[in-house]
């Protein structure tokens, strides 16, 4: 009777292991781009978030404004997607190192299309302003600059003298090379016009 001999236990060869660093490779490579595309949205979210903030921030503070105030005069009448949703066509930023005190970390150009009545940066010192300075708003921290631009433009409601409907848009970073608009709104009543019907 022929005995076989017991099989000695075998190893894994340099092919099989070889085999097996490349699949945990490409694995761990997946991995990571969904890490760094996940943290890319994150930031994208959080810019985007508080940009609709300070839109909001900024349409609550003008609805307290008088009917008559300088800043809310309409020099051109905006209507459907031109007055609700402008876009910025061109931008250029600047970058500057991260700031210790309560200054500007870039220097923001921005195209928008249709062009805004007004800018924060233009009427900010006006009477009666309320809410946060654009320096305020720039506020970075290291590594990252996030810059916020506000902007408004004024329209008569149709068939009301009375009112004036106002959007307020918030410029934010996207990414490096694109700006995105944040969109709030608010209105001011002329209450000395009201104030006449209601007596009639």
């Amino acid at each position: 009777m022929i005995r076989s001999r017991p099989r000695t236990p075998r190893g894994f060869t340099l092919i099989e292991s070889m085999i097996a660093l490349a699949v945990l490779a490409i694995g761990l490579g997946g991995f990571s781009t969904a890490m760094v595309a996940s943290g890319q949205q994150d930031r994208r979210n959080a810019a985007r978030s508080a940009a609709q903030t300070l839109a909001d921030e900024m349409a609550r503070t003008i609805s307290h404004w008088k009917f008559a105030d300088p800043r809310l005069t309409y020099t051109t009448q905006y209507t459907g997607a031109q007055f609700s949703k402008p876009t910025v066509t061109s931008f250029t930023i600047t970058p500057a190192s991260p700031p210790t005190n309560p200054t500007v970390p870039a220097s923001v150009v921005e195209v928008l299309n249709p062009a805004p009545n007004y800018t924060d940066a233009q009427l900010a010192g006006g009477p009666g302003w309320g809410g946060r300075t654009l320096a305020q708003l720039n506020l970075g921290d290291p590594g990252r600059t996030y810059v916020f631009n506000r902007y408004w433009n004024v329209s008569q409601a149709p068939g009301n003298t009375a009112l004036k409907l106002i959007a307020v848009h918030v410029t934010y970073n996207v990414s490096r090379s694109v700006r995105g608009v944040a969109t709030a709104y608010a209105s001011v009543n002329d209450d000395s016009i009201l104030g006449d019907l209601l007596l009639e």
